[in-house]
């Protein structure tokens, strides 16, 4: 168990070169505003293979991500009210810390109140405004005993998503090895397909996002293995009332969960309530022409499913439940995202959701 973890510095990064003037602006979208203010987080660990120490290593994060920055350069500046961010070059936040533990003993059994000690702030708060400018993007660089570290980033979530949160990061990892020049060059125009609106039905739509992930936020670690990942798919596909006959692993994992829930809860009281899954679709691949996996912003919607507790619908129809809401996010529904400013805030429902986030980390070394 880490008993410990010190902070031993800390640091504001800058672009390595300063940020053009006429890219010093930068428009957040509707799909921005509508973003959770706060982090998301990320931690990757690394086992003690190269020849470089903990310090050197530290040294070289340093200097690469000063250099990626000027790619990335609104992450080193700070919102300007809720509409735009000033790219004026202010910096990141870079920590050291050391961990009185080895990193083993933090993989073999993780929990997220641990993990959550190696990142530089708390993922389930507002984002941090220190001197009137809140801080978008920081970095905690872990020291293990055993020489292993660990690597905590925290991007504020109001200018980016999951997406955006490991293109930087591979960025990052390439930098830090020396191909830069390798590194697809991020767009930030995610305004131009999404534009804010300041109509009220927009306005009202933004307090009751904001609202509802102003919510506590808890967290718990499930294993399933293999096998029972299989299994799971094969009681999505089959019985008579199966419709989905190849589920992937991330419908039937969240299925099951949201299915469980609904029964705990049917098991404790009896009420007519709706209870709904959200899953986070990426609308990149989905928009007519297709954006890149490197342009950065909000640019997901939410793809939900609603199932009335006291119908007792089966986990195959759950199933076909969440699949059809996630084929609904085409380059139909884009276009009429786009233009959401016409539509309806909807009826208030009880809903608990569920975030699963599953993308390649494999670049990150």
């Amino acid at each position: 168990m880490a008993k410990n973890v010190e902070i031993l510095s800390r640091e504001t990064i800058k672009p390595s070169s300063p940020t053009p003037h006429d890219l010093r602006h930068h428009k957040l979208s509707f799909l921005d505003q509508l973003a959770p203010r706060h982090y998301i987080p990320i931690v990757l660990f690394y086992h003690k293979e190269s020849g470089l120490s903990p310090s050197e290593i530290s040294v070289l994060l340093k200097k690469s991500l000063a250099d990626v920055l000027t790619l990335y350069y609104p992450l080193a500046g700070t919102t300007d009210g809720d509409g735009a961010v000033s790219c004026n070059d202010e910096g990141v936040e870079f920590y050291e810390a050391r961990v009185q533990c080895e990193l083993r003993e933090v993989i073999d059994k993780p929990n997220a109140e641990m993990l959550g000690r190696f990142l530089p702030f708390d993922r389930s708060g507002n984002c941090i405004e220190e001197g009137g400018r809140k801080i978008l993007l920081a970095a905690q660089f872990n020291m293990f005993d055993c020489g292993g570290v660990a690597i905590g980033v925290c991007l504020s979530h109001i200018i980016g998503d999951g997406t955006s949160v490991i293109a930087f990061v591979n960025a990052w990892a390439t930098t830090s090895r020396g191909g830069s020049q390798d590194i697809a060059r991020p767009t930030f125009d995610s305004a131009f397909y999404f534009p804010d609106s300041e109509s009220e039905s927009v306005r009202d739509l933004k307090r009751k996002i904001k609202g509802f992930f102003a919510e506590k936020i808890e967290t718990r670690r499930l294993v399933f293995t293999k096998s029972k990942i299989a299994a799971l798919k094969t009681a999505a596909s089959s019985g008579e009332n199966s419709q989905v006959k190849n589920p992937t692993r991330v419908e039937a994992v969240s299925v099951f969960i949201w299915e469980r829930a609904m029964a705990v809860y049917r098991a404790k009281s009896h009420p007519k309530k709706v209870f709904g899954i959200f899953h986070a679709v990426n609308l990149r691949e989905r928009m007519i022409p297709p954006l890149p996996s490197y342009s950065f912003g909000n640019i997901y919607s939410s793809a939900y499913a609603l199932s009335p507790i006291e119908l007792e619908e089966d986990y195959p129809v759950l199933v076909s439940h969440l699949r059809k809401a996630i084929k609904g996010i085409d380059a139909e529904y884009v276009e009429k995202l786009k233009n959401i400013a016409a539509a309806t805030c909807g009826n208030d429902m009880n809903l608990k959701s569920i975030a699963i986030f599953c993308a390649p980390m494999i670049a990150a070394s």
